[in-house]
């Protein structure tokens, strides 16, 4: 990046900057993050027309039901997985870019080689957690409600919040720090208490959009997935790494690591 372009100030500005400077890469990382997602749309649209075809069968009873849930809804885990792997490569490219790296299309590459198997681990998590989620609140129910009932599904929805904040955490910090897989594990579990409700909602809002393909009319659907393939993983990614660079440089740099403190960043240009 040229020398003569003044960097943002804050992590906010670098949204907009990034966009300036940036957006073929980013554009370059929705277009390859889309391609492991697409085995995730065609089996949206398949479980969408399967539920549709069951909910018109009649006779269908409630049991019907949550074995269809149960069984129709595995595949989430391993596609999950599989997305997870994508974002390794795009974690890595905005990271470089965030920190005012170099950066090339052979880094999306590099990032997957790199740390594949940490997100498809991390992701195979996620995945399975939602898996309960969407059991829970769509095909687990009972004629009568009670206090357990109501329990098993908010705790399945607590818990996948909960991995949702410590995996992204992890994802970024691998990328960033390239540790030991065990102490990013414990890493992010401590950072995940920090500044908390910010970062989670700033995450389920980048990744609502995704969750829509599995609503909606095909049309609307065919709409999202052009959204999808044209910004959304690149604009998405790089919104929550950006959140994770403020919460490192608030938590980790500040005190600890001075000479990461806002790297990316004006500021961090001029104490150099």
């Amino acid at each position: 990046m040229d020398k003569e372009v003044k960097l943002p100030r804050t992590r906010i500005e670098q949204i907009f900057y990034c966009l300036k400077f940036y957006f073929g890469n980013i554009s370059f990382v929705s277009y390859m993050t889309f391609l492991f997602v697409i085995p995730l749309t065609i089996y949206a649209f398949f479980f969408s027309y399967q539920w549709i075809a069951l909910l018109n069968t009649p006779n269908v009873n409630q049991v019907d039901i949550m074995i269809f849930g149960a069984l129709y809804l595995l595949p989430i885990i391993p596609l999950t997985g599989l997305l997870g792997i994508g974002l390794a490569g795009a974690y890595t490219v905005m990271i470089r870019i965030t920190s005012d790296q170099v950066c090339n299309s052979s880094n999306y590459f590099l990032g997957i080689k790199e740390n594949w198997w940490k997100f498809l681990v991390l992701f195979l998590i996620l995945g399975t957690s939602s898996y309960f989620v969407i059991f829970n609140f769509l095909f687990y129910n009972l004629s009568t409600y009670n206090l357990i009932f109501i329990i098993i599904r908010f705790l399945s929805l607590i818990v996948f919040c909960f991995l949702l904040n410590i995996i992204t955490c992890a994802c970024v910090q691998q990328v960033k720090y390239n540790m030991k897989f065990s102490k990013v594990i414990i890493n992010s579990f401590i950072l995940s208490f920090k500044k908390t409700l910010p970062t989670f909602f700033i995450i389920i809002l980048t990744i609502a959009p995704l969750s829509l393909i599995f609503f909606f009319s095909r049309v609307v659907k065919v709409i999202i997935l052009a959204i999808l393939f044209l910004l959304y993983f690149g604009l998405s990614s790089l919104i929550i790494v950006l959140r994770y660079q403020y919460v490192f440089d608030e938590v980790i740099h500040k005190e600890n690591n001075p000479n990461e403190y806002h790297r990316g960043l004006e500021s961090f240009r001029r104490n150099k």
